[in-house]
């Protein structure tokens, strides 16, 4: 019996360095703005901000699990660095309303009717 509660504990103590060094790779990842961009993606290509709104059963298990799977890298994130998603968000926007200015422009500069 001795020999199973150290072996558990073992287990225990590789699982909470496990997590810590996850954590610990999602904050020097964080540190950078391509680091950044990249968890971004990630968080959208695993549809974390969607609604599952799939009729066909088997494409909605296929989205529920892809975005489980988002929501549990959110979790790791929010728990690495609590502020981080609200940072991801704001340079997102940030990011968009430079997109939408530089088109318009690039749109206005095309547009021989333009004044």
């Amino acid at each position: 019996m001795a020999t199973k509660k150290t072996t558990l504990k073992t287990k225990e103590e590789r699982a909470k360095y496990k997590l810590e060094r996850d954590l610990s790779d999602i904050r020097f990842v964080a540190k950078s703005p391509e680091g950044r961009r990249f968890i971004w993606k990630l968080l959208e290509d695993h549809d974390v901000f969607r609604e599952n709104g799939i009729n066909d059963q088997i494409e909605s298990n296929r989205f529920e699990g892809r975005r489980n799977v988002g929501i549990r890298i959110l979790n790791k994130i929010t728990t690495a660095k609590p502020s981080l998603l609200g940072q991801l968000q704001e340079e997102y926007s940030s990011e968009m309303k430079s997109e939408e200015i530089e088109i318009e422009t690039e749109e206005k500069q095309s547009d021989p009717l333009s004044l």
